[in-house]
């Protein structure tokens, strides 16, 4: 008797976990990537900032153990699209570009990256300084991750070199050399 109920207490705790894995690890991430789904096929009707949140909000805010990652470089991507375009006035861009950062994993070195990149094409179309220092800023906390990923340190390189801070140039340029000698482009930037 005792073991017949040992056994089916066995064979009830396998179909618990069975089902608790198929929510877990298939219903749910299976949900949040409809949401960002959604969300992505929205961007069409979307009129207003607020709209623009309120359409990504319920991609954050639905519940998965699997998928923020995802969600967060996906549509961090997509915001970076977004203030790549001509037409983006600054205000919305500074929007978008608080509402991501607050969303991405700081110690996901793709997201760090994304970020970064999102503050450089600012600087570009904007030309305020406080963007150049927050793409130096997720650049540096990528390498704290990866010291040796290459857009980071490209990233920095170009950096400096607009900024005219060259000995930082050089330094950067020179820690890329040691990692790829064969870059002569970077070579002859040092030089110069």
């Amino acid at each position: 008797m005792a073991k017949l109920f040992i056994t089916q207490f066995i064979i009830i705790i396998f179909i618990i976990l069975t089902v608790l894995g198929l929510i877990f690890g298939a219903f749910l991430p299976f949900g949040k990537a409809q949401q960002y789904v959604r969300a992505v096929n929205n961007l069409g009707s979307i009129r207003t900032v607020d709209e623009l949140k309120k359409n990504f909000d319920k991609v954050f805010d639905y519940y998965s153990p699997v998928g923020g990652e995802e969600s967060a470089r996906f549509t961090g991507q997509t915001f970076l699209n977004i203030v790549s375009q001509e037409n983006i006035p600054e205000n919305v861009s500074t929007e978008l570009t608080n509402y991501i950062e607050k969303h991405i994993l700081k110690n996901n070195t793709k997201q760090l990256l994304l970020v970064a990149s999102i503050y450089e094409t600012r600087w570009r179309r904007y030309q305020k300084i406080e963007d150049l220092k927050k793409a130096e800023e997720y650049y540096r906390a990528t390498l704290n991750f990866g010291p040796k990923l290459p857009m980071p340190l490209y990233g920095l390189f170009g950096i400096y070199r607009q900024t005219g801070e060259l000995e930082k140039a050089k330094s950067i340029g020179e820690k890329i050399i040691q990692l790829w000698p064969e870059d002569e482009r970077i070579k002859k930037t040092i030089s110069e």
